[in-house]
């Protein structure tokens, strides 16, 4: 049975009847705040690593604090955005992402006037605080009236991440070109805070259920610390090296302490999240494949990256400067994007499943054709474009997978729960990545062997088969609109945790 207790307010709020006045479906509203959040992240991650240098003599940084200062919205966001995400049960979803977007300014802000190291890591750890993603996917849950727009609206969201990639290597690319510097970047990234913002504050709704149950700060208290040390772990392995004692108590404590925390979770009565209750064959092998593919894409961002930027000179690599490379990865977003856009009504007339399981498939040839063949440009540019094809097909029928199978009371538990498998799973790919990379290296240079690449793509492939028999687990689900009344929903709670 759910334990869950909510209040629901019907009436509309000013939002509603803005939105109601001007024509705009609700879920149209939040996919775009939601496309304007993806954006704003996308360039918060990614921009500053062609600036890599440049950071570290803008700002005074070592070698090891300009590590810190990109590592830090990722260890705070493991501690912080599960419970912020959770939170928005009982405090507002729609608050809680303008508390999110409005911490996103200031930190930017600090970023761009930081004058050493404090302040700009300060800054770019409360960047981590921000929890405006997940509380996107769960207000369009929430306040999802139909299984089909909602799913276009998670394809929507999927395809502005394509777009905030092409976006994020752009800017730190022509930045480079133009010889600006990483402070330039914080300025236009403060620039588009401000702009995601004011939209969400002039059309954001807010979801209609508000959770009245205590809060669970044992439970936050404890995946807090399981994710914090798992990603400190795989974020310092290259630094500390990975049989280091430190690497290895992160690690393994850790895992332990999530091992605790979920048991601990199944015991409460009001649980941050329900562990039985997300534990099925819809919203558990969903979240697996979030993450899994979330992670390939900055793995094979990676390996790309590096492979056509290798000077020609060492006899394998394309010569690249930042800025070509960065068109080339555009390849890979437009295929999201195009991939994103037919995605919704596939996923509504066919399930999830079988657009997980083929998407899948499809990845895994493709890799196994560009581990034998990438002598050149041509090679790199098809195999991006389906790709990004794929990738949008995969990545939003496992977004709509957990989303849909949630009753709009969980959907902030549920993204919550995403959110935690997310960040324990998400480090492993920039760890692969390094791992395989000094693997091997031509005798008697510190040039990576060119093999190394066609194994970093062989791994792909070989993830992308383990995501395609993980999609076979998963059952349609059964979507709950938003608009039912709250007797009508616990009804389907309860039968939804009652087995058969």
């Amino acid at each position: 049975m759910s334990n869950t207790s909510v209040r629901v307010t019907p009436e509309a709020g000013v939002i509603d009847r803005r939105l109601q006045k001007a024509g705009v479906q609700i879920e149209t509203a939040v996919a775009f705040v939601g496309c304007l959040v993806i954006l704003v992240a996308d360039a918060q991650s990614l921009a500053l690593i062609p600036l890599l240098s440049n950071l570290e003599k803008v700002y005074g940084l070592t070698p090891v604090q300009a590590s810190w200062a990109l590592a830090a919205p990722g260890v705070v966001a493991a501690g912080c955005v599960p419970t912020l995400a959770r939170l928005g049960d009982r405090f507002g979803m729609r608050r809680l992402t303008l508390l999110s977007l409005l911490l996103a300014f200031v930190a930017n802000l600090l970023c761009a006037l930081a004058d050493g190291f404090t302040v700009l890591v300060i800054g770019r750890g409360i960047l981590g605080m921000s929890a405006a993603l997940p509380l996107s996917y769960a207000i369009l849950r929430a306040r999802g009236t139909s299984e089909r727009r909602t799913t276009r609206g998670v394809a929507v969201i999927t395809l502005a991440s394509g777009l905030g990639v092409a976006v994020a290597f752009l800017l730190g690319g022509f930045v480079v070109s133009a010889n600006g510097s990483a402070r330039t970047v914080f300025w236009a990234l403060t620039v588009l805070s401000a702009i995601a913002l004011l939209a969400a504050y002039w059309i954001l709704p807010d979801a209609r259920f508000r959770s009245t149950d205590p809060i669970d700060w044992g439970g936050a208290v404890g995946v807090c610390l399981g994710l914090v040390a798992i990603v400190l772990g795989i974020t310092e392995g290259n630094t500390w090296g990975w049989s280091s004692p430190r690497v290895l108590a992160c690690l393994l404590g850790g895992a332990a302490v999530l091992a605790l925390w979920a048991v601990y979770e199944t015991r409460q009565q009001y649980p941050l999240i329900n562990i039985r209750r997300v534990c099925n064959r819809i919203a558990l092998p969903a979240f697996f494949i979030v993450a899994v593919a979330g992670s390939m894409a900055g793995f094979t961002n990676l390996a790309q990256t590096t492979y056509v930027q290798m000077p020609k000179a060492t006899g394998y690599g394309l010569g690249l400067s930042v800025l070509h490379s960065a068109y080339a990865l555009c390849v890979i977003s437009a295929g999201v994007m195009i991939g994103s856009a037919v995605a919704g009504p596939t996923i509504s007339r066919v399930g999830p499943r079988r657009v997980m399981a083929v998407g899948s498939l499809v990845m895994a040839a493709n890799f196994v054709v560009l581990a034998s063949h990438h002598g050149g440009i041509w090679p790199f540019l098809v195999w991006d474009i389906v790709w990004g094809l794929a990738f949008g097909f995969v990545y939003s029928a496992a977004n709509a997978a957990y989303l849909e199978e949630a009753t709009p009371p969980e959907a902030a538990m549920y993204v919550s729960a995403n959110t935690v498998v997310s960040a324990a799973v998400s480090g492993i790919a920039p760890a692969t990545f390094i791992a395989l990379l000094t693997s091997r290296t031509i005798p008697h240079t510190p040039i990576p062997d060119p093999v190394v690449f066609t194994h970093m793509w062989i791994y792909a492939a070989a993830a992308s088969v383990v995501m395609a028999a993980i999609a076979l687990l998963v059952r349609r689900p059964r979507f709950v609109p938003g608009t039912l009344p709250s007797p009508v929903v616990d009804a389907v709670n309860d039968a939804e945790a009652t087995p058969a």
